[in-house]
């Protein structure tokens, strides 16, 4: 039963969002900081509204029954998950009304990315793209509350890690899409690898996944000495790690049904073991 329920869970991107607000807990401890709850709350709340968003626009667009269960419970519970969309909204414009004004004056932009995304995204053309775009966003999104708190003050270092933490949301996305290509194909949805095809996706995944480690692994040279640091590079190291087993062992994993996305999306809750270093 606890099983089917994460399945749930995992379909409405909960994970997901709750991910990212360990991540930016996780950057904000970094930087010597104690992110407000209800800063995290609202980034929470955001990236399950973003992601619910592009769900129900996926949802909308397949005339038939969807194949993938995640967009076959979108369609299903389509009218619930718009109400919830919008008491969530409503409760996200209440809330930014409690944080610190500099919070909101650097999150604005990005609520203003995100309109394009999805501009772009449904008038443009632009979906087998959208990957890439995700992961900017939500590398941003993550890094708005600390950065506004540390009032721009931060350490080189620490855009290693954004620019690395980009790179394997962008690989995370990518690996899914691989393992999906088939329902995407069925359900007409538009997405990098069914747009380039099977091989020139593995080249980029496995030219991402090198980056990813060259970034690391220059990190960790550049600032030796840097206990901090090298606490949290180790874990985005072995993140980069968990994501490479999952694309290079797709077929064994997929004939042993390995439910991908668990360990996909879980990688983003590992930084929470700096917390515990």
């Amino acid at each position: 039963m606890s099983f089917r329920f994460y399945h749930i869970i995992n379909a409405l991107s909960l994970d997901v969002a709750l991910g990212a607000g360990v991540l930016s807990l996780v950057l904000g401890r970094y930087l010597g900081l104690k992110v407000p709850v209800l800063i995290l709350l609202i980034l929470v709340l955001t990236v399950w509204s973003i992601y619910t968003t592009d769900h129900l626009f996926d949802a909308k667009s397949i005339k038939a029954q969807a194949s993938s269960f995640r967009h076959h419970f979108h369609q299903h519970f389509y009218r619930q998950i718009r109400i919830a969309l919008a008491f969530v909204a409503a409760g996200i414009i209440f809330l930014v009304t409690q944080i610190p004004p500099i919070t909101v004056l650097y999150g604005f932009p990005v609520i203003l990315a995100v309109f394009a995304y999805f501009i772009l995204n449904r008038f443009f053309n632009m979906s087998f793209q959208k990957e890439i775009l995700i992961a900017v966003l939500y590398v941003i999104g993550i890094f708005i509350g600390p950065y506004s708190l540390a009032e721009g003050n931060v350490p080189d270092e620490i855009y290693y890690l954004l620019v690395q933490l980009g790179i394997l949301a962008w690989i995370n996305l990518l690996v899914f899409g691989v393992y999906e290509i088939d329902h995407d194909m069925q359900d007409g949805l538009k997405s990098t690898v069914v747009v380039l095809g099977l091989e020139k996706t593995a080249f980029m995944i496995k030219t991402l996944l090198i980056l990813s480690f060259s970034i690391g692994i220059m990190g960790l040279v550049l600032f030796y000495g840097y206990s901090a640091y090298t606490k949290l590079q180790i874990v985005f190291l072995f993140m980069t790690g968990v994501l490479g087993t999952l694309f290079f062992r797709r077929e064994t994993l997929s004939q042993q049904g390995l439910q991908y996305r668990y360990f996909g999306d879980g990688i983003f809750f590992m930084p929470v073991a700096y917390l515990w270093f």
